[in-house]
């Protein structure tokens, strides 16, 4: 804004870079000081998404670009480990859900940015699909190919069970999108069942890990059963979700039906080589193309979300 010289600019950028993760929400929207493309009014933004960029990928350098022994040693840290890249991502998500509503930001922008916080950096992505649902609500004429390169950013195996409720009632995600998080439900279900099982059948004890004779304590003990109760509420949670979940795939099929569409190209052939049978198969037959389907949550689904507390309700709001 005063005009400074770009190399005292990139000099204070690095320096920002390199203690990003120490940094605010509100630190991060700096407004976009004549930036706009030259004769290009539509692609005016008011906050300054390249610079937060460039503040990105230097944190990110600069982190990779620390040695071990330089990490193991004392003194700060540049990066500072998993703790500090978990807090920029942290940053990055909350900072694209304010910049999704910015009616000159792109897809190609968003995405740009989205994908300059590395993958292990995101423990779960709840708050990136926060973000891409708010940009895809405020940016209604976003082309399809465009909405299926944005949903792609989202890891569907690391949204938690409210969330992934949400994306699957969710209108604006595509078909496709939809149906890899109902597939990555359906095996959190399967593994939660398996482990549950674990837990409530006999046990041997491992003369490698406990020394014979031994016997667990009473507190042992009272963690176990707590343990094996979670679980159990978890897998007849799942349970609960999963149904109006399979409920949701078999009223986009009878649409599909009632419609006159038969076989043809476009179904999800894809799903056969995830899982052989089972949920599989059925969703195997919903089509690929959105066009003209209508995503409702069933009657069904509906009195099942309810009974587990509606977990939907602060999605809804978050995006509103």
């Amino acid at each position: 804004m005063v005009g400074a010289d770009v190399a005292l600019l990139r000099d204070l950028e690095a320096r920002a870079a390199r203690r990003l993760d120490q940094a605010t929400l509100s630190a991060v929207m700096i407004p976009a000081f004549g930036h706009a493309i030259a004769g290009d009014h539509h692609h005016a933004l008011l906050l300054d998404v390249p610079l937060v960029l460039r503040l990105v990928r230097g944190f990110f350098k600069e982190s990779s670009a620390v040695s071990p022994n330089k990490a193991s040693g004392g003194g700060a840290v540049v990066g500072g480990g998993g703790a500090a890249a978990a807090r920029v991502a942290r940053l990055v998500d909350a900072y694209l859900a304010e910049a999704a509503l910015e009616a000159g930001l792109r897809p190609g922008e968003f995405e740009e940015l989205a994908r300059a916080v590395p993958a292990h950096a995101r423990p779960a992505d709840d708050a990136l699909y926060r973000a891409i649902d708010t940009y895809l609500k405020a940016h209604p004429n976003t082309s399809k190919e465009e909405r299926k390169s944005l949903c792609r950013l989202i890891d569907a195996r690391k949204l938690t069970a409210e969330a992934a409720a949400h994306a699957v009632q969710n209108e604006r995600m595509p078909v496709r999108s939809v149906m890899q998080v109902l597939f990555s439900e359906h095996g959190k279900l399967n593994r939660l069942a398996e482990l549950s099982a674990s837990f409530s059948g006999p046990r041997s004890p491992n003369p490698a890990l406990e020394p014979p004779g031994r016997c667990p304590s009473k507190r042992e003990v009272l963690a176990q059963h707590q343990e094996v109760r979670r679980l159990r509420e978890d897998v007849a949670r799942l349970q609960v979700q999963c149904n109006a979940l399979q409920a949701q795939v078999d009223r986009l099929s009878s649409d599909r039906r009632r419609r006159g569409g038969g076989g043809g190209g476009g179904f999800f052939k894809w799903s056969a080589f995830w899982f052989g049978g089972g949920m599989g198969a059925d969703v195997a037959r919903v089509d690929d193309s959105e066009s003209g389907m209508e995503r409702r949550t069933p009657a069904k689904g509906k009195k099942d979300s309810a009974a587990s507390g509606t977990p939907n309700a602060k999605w809804r709001k978050s995006t509103s």
